[in-house]
């Protein structure tokens, strides 16, 4: 009875950091389109000529750290959410092999 308690509980807790890091994964691919519709991200590609070059490749990359950071957080919690425990590599029933034969 208990186990089945914390099992739910710890399932709301995997359910609430989905949501939080599907929510601010769709804010930073709205600001994207966002900056592409009002013409900003067009405006970033002119900055080399004006010496500001590294501000485009800066902004780009800081974007796709983001976006792969928070897209590997989510997945983990999915699978933390189907049946992967915290930090396990294999996936269920797989039994692992340390070379030996």
């Amino acid at each position: 009875m208990v186990e089945m308690v914390f099992q739910q509980s710890a399932r709301k807790k995997v359910i609430v950091w989905l949501v939080a890091i599907f929510v601010a994964a769709g804010a930073v691919i709205v600001h994207m389109i966002a900056w592409h519709n009002n013409g900003m991200h067009l405006e970033m590609f002119q900055w080399p000529e004006t010496g500001k070059g590294y501000l485009t490749a800066l902004y780009n990359l800081v974007v796709m750290l983001v976006l792969g950071v928070l897209l590997g957080v989510l997945l983990d919690r999915i699978g933390n959410l189907v049946g992967r425990g915290e930090g396990e590599k294999n996936a269920p029933g797989e039994e692992e092999t340390d070379g030996q034969n």
